[in-house]
């Protein structure tokens, strides 16, 4: 076995032989794809989360960072007796400058994907012909 891993031979990865692509009734048939909808609000909304995440990162970033110089200025120009209580408050105003803007963040990335989802909506609707407009089916007609 040490023989075999030891010589030179031929290239010793495998070559992954393709396969020749099958078409898929309905996508390749001339007919549009069925999650071509559901794949481009999914690729809308996550952009929206991710636009809004990072604006809320940002402003995290910014409120730690005038808070914690805020901090310091207290440290190095208050007393020993003043600082205790000092801090708390400042470490009170920050936990609840960072409550208000996750409650913002969700508040908008929650508005952003109902906005979104109502714009994306408007168009043509695939999977539910038929349906009356509160999604219920319409009642069935008598045959004779």
């Amino acid at each position: 076995m040490a023989r075999w891993l030891t010589i030179p031979g031929p290239a010793r990865h495998t070559q992954h032989l393709s396969e020749p692509e099958r078409p898929v009734a309905g996508i390749d048939a001339g007919s549009e794809d069925p999650r071509e909808d559901s794949d481009g609000l999914g690729a809308l909304l996550a952009s929206i989360a991710d636009d809004v995440h990072h604006h809320a990162t940002a402003a995290r970033n910014g409120v730690i960072a005038d808070f914690a110089g805020r901090a310091m200025h207290a440290r190095r120009h208050l007393s020993r007796h003043l600082l205790a209580a000092t801090l708390a408050a400042i470490k009170e105003a920050r936990k609840a400058a960072l409550a208000l803007i996750s409650r913002n963040a969700a508040m908008e990335l929650a508005g952003r994907k109902k906005a979104a989802i109502g714009a994306f909506g408007t168009g043509p609707r695939r999977g539910n012909k038929g349906l009356k407009p509160n999604g219920t089916a319409p009642t069935p007609r008598p045959i004779f």
